[in-house]
């Protein structure tokens, strides 16, 4: 990702720079803020104990879990958190999209 910033900004900088410099300036920032804003997860581990906590009781985070996927997209979760329920059950929390699953 942050390859590919670079190079739109810099063939941004290369077209615009002696007429709108204030103007590719502005695109570039844009970009990588809404990137950044866009790759945030719904779901801290804060806010998923909360979630959880309705369903299960007493929850305890114990891990983060790395998920594998077929294929690279940065807006696309590659964390899970992983829960501890008082009964001893397991539980792992997506964090976009606040789906539990009982391990």
């Amino acid at each position: 990702m942050p390859i590919g910033w670079m190079i739109s900004i810099l063939i941004l900088v290369k077209l615009t720079y002696p007429r709108r410099k204030v103007w590719s300036a502005f695109v570039s920032v844009f970009l990588v803020g809404a990137t950044i804003v866009l790759s945030i997860p719904t779901y801290s581990v804060a806010a998923a104990e909360q979630e959880l906590f309705t369903t299960y009781g007493s929850v305890t985070y114990t891990e983060s879990v790395r998920t594998n996927g077929d294929e690279w997209n940065p807006f696309t979760p590659t964390v899970a958190y992983v829960f501890e329920t008082e009964t001893g059950e397991s539980i792992l929390f997506i964090p976009d999209t606040g789906k539990s699953f009982e391990l």
